[in-house]
């Protein structure tokens, strides 16, 4: 059976409960890609199709700019959500000496919960 991003979120909750910088920024991450293919399939399932050149060349930031044009605002309001997850993800994997925290993990956690329930509402 596929995994999917729930299974995700639930991986990232129970990384945030260990009390290592690593498992919180693992816990960031997961939490990140949680909501990140859930954007996706979202996005693709609810907004017509556009040019994609349109857009930023990365597809972590497309995500945010296909969320940001759609329909109202709660769709930016999402956006918004997304990219301070896409920036905490970027800081737990790539800029290491930069500390992490359980706390920025529950953070991470709780916005990647009310992402993927707004995604729903959407």
């Amino acid at each position: 059976m596929p995994v999917n991003p729930t299974d995700i979120l639930a991986i990232a909750a129970r990384l945030s409960e260990h009390n290592t910088e690593a498992a919180h920024r693992s816990a960031v991450s997961r939490a990140y890609y949680s909501v990140y293919h859930h954007g996706l399939r979202t996005v693709k399932a609810k907004l017509p199709p556009v040019d994609l050149k349109k857009y930023s060349k990365g597809c972590h930031q497309r995500l945010g700019e296909r969320l940001i044009d759609g329909k109202t605002s709660d769709w930016r309001d999402v956006a918004e959500d997304v990219e301070w997850l896409r920036k905490a993800r970027v800081t737990a994997d790539y800029h290491l000496s930069k500390p992490s925290s359980a706390i920025k993990a529950k953070i991470a956690i709780q916005r990647a919960r009310r992402v993927l329930r707004a995604l729903e509402a959407l």
